[in-house]
């Protein structure tokens, strides 16, 4: 199992995430504990990358940019981006 962390950013992101994105930022915690390469490739072009992305909400809303980093079983939350 993976540990999810969120960096200094992404926790000022965090905190200021609407409620109605709280839940399946919640459910996507979950998810990249057990499966931290379920995310689409922040970069298109390097698809193997270790920086990837999920998007949350009804209509997308939400982005979250994430780093794998596989040797110390950590997801680092780098991003949280989302449109009202």
């Amino acid at each position: 199992m993976y540990k999810v962390d969120f960096d200094d950013v992404a926790k000022e992101q965090l905190r200021e995430l609407p409620e109605h994105l709280r839940p399946p930022l919640a459910a996507l915690m979950d998810l990249l504990e057990l499966q931290p390469w379920s995310g689409a490739p922040y970069n298109r072009a390097r698809p193997d990358a270790n920086i990837r992305v999920h998007s949350l909400g009804e209509e997308s809303q939400c982005s979250v940019i994430y780093l794998i980093v596989d040797h110390l079983e950590l997801v680092e939350i780098l991003r949280i981006i989302w449109v009202d």
